[in-house]
């Protein structure tokens, strides 16, 4: 997915449209990639992309994880939380989740409005 890759070459994106939504990150911390493979062999715990916001001494402040939905899914929108928490645990700093619905009804849904049988 090209939008996958977008957001892995780009880690500072995410930041930044959470930034558009009032969202607040520590001062003078640069953006990376990390590691979207949150439990090793479990396909489940692995997210589309994570971004990093590391200090100068390469100390991880802030980590947000995308996941970008192109249809529904109830079990990985319970996951959410659940991802969330593992990579607080891995890099020890807050941690956000970013989900970038593709449509309006994936939106609805994913905010918990609305129910959207799966394929």
């Amino acid at each position: 997915m090209a939008l996958r890759s977008l957001f892995r070459d780009h880690p500072e994106l995410a930041v930044d449209l959470l930034r558009l939504g009032g969202v607040e990150f520590p001062d003078e911390c640069t953006a990376c990639a990390g590691d979207p493979v949150l439990v090793p062999g479990d396909d489940d715990m692995t997210v589309d992309a994570v971004t990093l916001l590391k200090d100068a001494a390469g100390v991880t402040r802030f980590g947000v994880i995308v996941e970008l939905v192109d249809q529904a899914d109830e079990a990985r929108r319970r996951g959410w939380p659940i991802l969330g928490r593992l990579l607080e645990l891995r890099e020890r700093a807050t941690c956000k989740v970013l989900v970038m619905a593709l449509t309006d009804e994936l939106r609805a849904w994913a905010d918990g409005r609305q129910v959207v049988a799966s394929a």
